[in-house]
């Protein structure tokens, strides 16, 4: 429960296979109480509400909290694992990134927040082959399915 058991904020968990987590408004399970959720691989971000009642979570590693100075970072990266949500700007440099050669479908959304929520979401693509975006400083990119991206 969320300010009972753990207070809420920013939380990252690393080294998934297939994680699981859900926001909620209460612990009925109804789809009704789900505020925001997402299920994937590799390192996930969730931003946890002051507002939300419950988070639920499966299938992930341990969740450490996220503190604003790790958030400020400026990483020197150029490189983003083809799963996982990532902080732009302290997980990898800004710029455009290709990911190539996805034989199977491959996701990738930019969003305003790690708070899982539609309204967040800047701009995605769900697509196979070669693709191509420019990443924008601040915010979360989240990549699924896809190959290794690269600056370029």
């Amino acid at each position: 429960m969320v300010g009972k058991d753990f207070a809420a904020g920013v939380y990252r968990s690393v080294g998934n296979s297939s994680c699981y987590w859900q926001r909620a408004t209460n612990a009925t399970g109804a789809m009704s109480s789900i505020i925001a959720n997402d299920i994937g691989g590799g390192q996930r971000l969730v931003y946890v509400k002051p507002t939300d009642k419950v988070f639920k979570t499966s299938g992930c590693k341990t969740w450490t909290r996220v503190t604003a100075a790790a958030m400020s970072v400026k990483s020197t990266k150029t490189t983003i694992a083809g799963n996982g949500v990532y902080f732009v700007g302290s997980d990898f440099l800004p710029g455009t990134y290709r990911s190539a050669a996805n034989v199977d479908f491959c996701y990738w959304e930019r969003a305003r927040s790690a708070d899982g929520a539609s309204t967040s979401t800047i701009a995605n693509e769900f697509a196979k082959g070669q693709l191509l975006v420019t990443i924008t400083p601040g915010g979360v990119f989240q990549s699924s399915g896809c190959n290794t991206w690269t600056r370029v």
